[in-house]
């Protein structure tokens, strides 16, 4: 009689990477992303312009089907998330490598670790490239059914 376990390895463990389009909420998609190794979460709009506040960005974004930072962090953190990547940014942030460029993704990224409460934030640039390795270690595993409780 065959053993499998004298043909195949022990299990590995798999990543879980969770890609939103446009979105202002995310809640039904909670189960899902729960305990996602990387979340990829359009933040498009953010409060830049002097003037502008946070909640007036979020109440124009959200009007508008998309999300802020702040957003996106908040439900990566929700879902237990270890990685958050943010894409889809606004025509008004030019993304390019001017110093400028750089001051307003760095403030984005900032406005996302704040509701995410991690530093794994990223700022995504066209054709960048990132490495999903899987997570070592414990995980503090939120419930699939309650990720979007907290």
């Amino acid at each position: 009689q065959l053993d499998p376990r004298d043909y195949v390895s022990s299990p590995t463990p798999g990543r879980k990477l969770v890609v939103l389009g446009d979105t202002c909420d995310s809640r039904k998609l909670a189960g899902l992303a729960a305990n996602a190794d990387m979340i990829v979460h359009e933040a498009t709009n953010a409060a830049i312009e002097e003037g502008e506040t946070r909640d007036a960005v979020a109440k124009l974004a959200v009007s508008r089907g998309h999300s802020t930072p702040e957003i996106a962090g908040a439900f990566a953190r929700a879902c237990g998330a270890k990685q958050l990547v943010l894409t889809h940014f606004s025509s008004r942030y030019k993304g390019d490598d001017s110093a400028e460029s750089i001051a307003i993704m760095n403030r984005i990224v900032e406005y996302a670790v704040e509701t995410f409460e991690s530093n794994s934030v990223i700022a995504a640039q066209d054709m960048m490239e990132i490495k999903l390795t899987a997570q070592k270690g414990p995980r503090d595993l939120v419930s699939p059914s309650t990720a979007m409780e907290a």
